[in-house]
């Protein structure tokens, strides 16, 4: 059910409280928009990512750049990220970027582009990014959990 799922707005200092407030596991982010065309066909392998290892100590947030300014009614951003969240049974947490679409969000969170992924380890440091669908996720994740 859209309304069910855990998304709200908030910018780069949210994301970096929500990663804080998961020390001891690892953190997978996933930059991603309904616009973005490999950021949808890599989005079911994060949900899998999570359902597989979320035992284990993983925990999943989607950082989405869909832009509120884009629609005549702004709630329709994130009633699109909902339906694509529910349709993915995404049931981890959910950021909504703040910032209109252009250079902006990107140079706030400090990504060069969607999609792009980022895997933080145990202690919250930021040990993997991806520019592309991370096909070695898996292997980086297996790496990770067995660190003390």
């Amino acid at each position: 059910n859209p309304a069910d799922m855990n998304v709200k707005f908030g910018d780069e200092k949210a994301l970096e409280a929500l990663i804080a407030n998961h020390k001891g596991k690892l953190v997978f982010v996933d930059y991603w928009a309904t616009w973005c065309e490999p950021c949808v066909e890599a989005f079911p392998h994060t949900v899998e990512a999570y359902e597989k290892y979320r035992n284990q100590g993983l925990a999943v947030i989607a950082v989405s750049f869909d832009d509120p300014s884009q629609y005549d009614d702004p709630t329709e951003a994130e009633n699109k990220v909902r339906r694509f969240l529910a349709t993915h049974r995404a049931d981890f947490e959910n950021l909504i970027s703040p910032y209109e679409s252009g250079p902006e969000p990107l140079e706030k969170f400090d990504i060069p582009l969607v999609p792009h992924f980022r895997l933080y380890d145990r202690q919250g440091k930021l040990r993997f990014k991806w520019d592309a669908e991370p096909k070695d996720l898996d292997a980086r994740l297996q790496e990770l959990l067995a660190e003390k």
